[in-house]
């Protein structure tokens, strides 16, 4: 309650003044000289802020704090190892990554070229990824402020230093572009209303308190603009014939359940000569998470934090891209979250809209058949079914969608299940000869629907089932049937054609034609143009 980070780096700098003053000078030194003159105390900045924060200027920003946070959400729920204690517990730790140089660089840059600052893009990626952990689009985030926006006060020791919420709406799907300009707006009005002491702001708004978490904000963000040395980041401060060392206290609190700082810090020469500079501004940030230890094991915070990074990377490098389609995996990460092994994979795709809209309505009633889809042809010839089924593989073997899997991911921050397109799916044929027992039209008809509209188990995972029905020598029925997330009629369509078309030609002594496999640059189509904000909001609106 008497100091800040800021005082204590006026401490630091005042302490080496005075260091290097009197060592430099035997016969003394005037003190008076060595530091900025204080035209203010504390006291002095008490009372104004008693008296200034009074009448109107005190009810417009408790107005604009009252309509900025009505409705807020009570507690964001992220993912926790453990469950949330009854009273809130401020025991915690802290876990350390770097932003490389080389993307801090982009980010700098990005900023720049959209007229926000870097904060802006840091924070915009973190609530964003608050947003895809917990599957809330309402985000409030707690920042610190200086406090010090009057220059009688900026070589002042004491305590200024005030906390914000900076919220955030991610419905809708906006782009990455539309994200950074809400994030400006949001806090830009922020900070324009910074001087209201939270508690008095709290008091005011009547906020309801709960014991297992603090109001309004349950996580914190700030960026240090202070560079750093490496190696001397904890001070920054270097005098002659002394060498100063910080002694690692360990850290055993945490404010917030989560709270994420980021400073800069200057790159070393020594890592600039071995050529990593590459024309940068020879700067990294540093990442410190500071989390609560009865919510979350470390492992857990050091994952969060390499998809923040990753997500930083996703935003500027596809800015025009829907914030729901950016996604905090790697391939490989993906692959290991699936639990599947990669080399029988040809590759993971997410699921398009629609896909999920059905993938869902199995999975809440896994006895419908409501999204059974299928064909039944009648052959009226003598059929090679060794070569029936050679075509159905080349068919497979041709079309990636015939060879996916749909596998479910049970992570909070992952999609409800993806594609995952096998290498090499080999054909199956369920071959039913009824050329003993002629079936009545009833029968038939009965066992072809029972083929057809089938009930697909989510853990399954391959929705395709091929049958042949012999009833004579020269009468057979072929099926195909899936789930209707992997074709449609037109699809059914497209396979018979070609499948049967084949068939013809190798039966002839002709060579097959292939059919040209686009259904990942759908996949692509549709994580661009499907669920754009513009056409949400359409919907929305009629």
């Amino acid at each position: 309650i008497i100091s800040d980070g800021w005082s204590v780096a006026v401490f630091l700098k005042e302490l080496v003044a005075l260091y290097e003053g009197y060592s430099s000078n035997e016969n003394g030194v005037d003190v008076e000289g060595l530091l900025p003159r204080l035209d203010v105390q504390y006291a002095d900045y008490a009372y104004w802020q008693n008296k200034y924060l009074n009448g109107e200027i005190l009810d417009s920003q408790v107005d604009y704090w009252r309509e900025n946070l009505k409705g807020v959400p009570e507690l964001l729920r992220l993912p926790t190892d453990r469950p949330r204690p009854k009273v809130q517990t401020y025991n915690g730790a802290l876990s350390r990554f770097t932003i490389p140089a080389d993307i801090k660089d982009k980010i700098d840059s990005f900023a720049k070229e959209r007229q926000v600052t870097p904060f802006m893009v840091l924070l915009s990626a973190y609530q964003l990824l608050l947003s895809k952990y917990s599957n809330q689009s309402d985000v409030c985030v707690g920042i610190p402020v200086a406090g010090r926006n009057h220059k009688e006060i900026e070589n002042l020791i004491g305590f200024f230093i005030n906390a914000l919420v900076i919220r955030a709406n991610l419905e809708g799907n906006n782009n990455v572009e539309q994200l950074l300009a809400d994030t400006k707006e949001a806090t830009l009005g922020a900070f324009a209303n910074q001087d209201i002491p939270a508690e008095t702001l709290l008091d005011a708004l009547k906020i309801k308190r709960n014991l297992g978490y603090s109001p309004l904000a349950q996580v914190g963000f700030a960026l240090q603009n202070i560079a750093f040395d490496e190696g001397t980041e904890e001070t920054g401060y270097k005098l002659k014939g002394l060498e100063i060392e910080q002694l690692e206290a360990e850290h055993i609190t945490a404010k917030y359940d989560l709270t994420l700082i980021l400073s800069e810090r200057r790159l070393s020469e020594k890592v600039l000569s071995e050529g990593q500079q590459n024309e940068s501004s020879s700067k990294e940030l540093l990442g410190v998470a500071e989390y609560n230890t009865d919510l979350f094991d470390e492992s857990t915070i050091e994952k969060m934090m390499a998809h923040y990074v990753r997500l930083l990377e996703q935003m500027i490098v596809e800015p025009e891209l829907g914030i729901d389609k950016l996604s905090l995996l790697t391939e490989d990460e993906l692959y290991k979250e699936l639990n599947i092994e990669k080399d029988q994979y040809e590759k993971v795709l997410p699921l398009t809209a629609m896909q999920r809209d059905l993938y869902l309505a199995t999975v809440m009633d896994p006895s419908t058949i409501q999204n059974s889809l299928g064909y039944a042809v009648e052959i009226h010839s003598k059929l090679d079914k060794e070569l029936w089924k050679q075509e159905l593989q080349r068919f497979v073997d041709s079309q990636s969608i015939l060879r996916t899997e749909i596998i479910d991911a049970n992570l909070p921050y992952t999609d409800v299940a993806y594609q995952c397109v096998l290498k090499h799916k080999e054909v199956e044929i369920e071959e039913i000869d009824l050329t003993t027992h002629a079936p009545t039209e009833d029968e038939l008809e009965e066992l072809i629907e029972n083929h057809i509209y089938r009930r697909y188990d989510p853990n399954d995972k391959y929705y395709v089932h091929n049958a042949l029905i012999k009833l004579a020598e020269d009468h057979y029925i072929t099926i195909l049937a899936t789930h209707h997330m992997l074709l449609d009629g037109v699809g059914f369509a497209q396979q018979l054609l070609t499948v049967t078309k084949n068939y013809e030609l190798v039966l002839n002594k002709q060579n097959p034609e292939l059919s040209e496999d686009i259904f990942a640059d759908f996949i692509e189509y549709d994580l661009r143009e499907t669920d754009k904000a513009e056409v949400v909001e359409r919907w929305k609106e009629r």
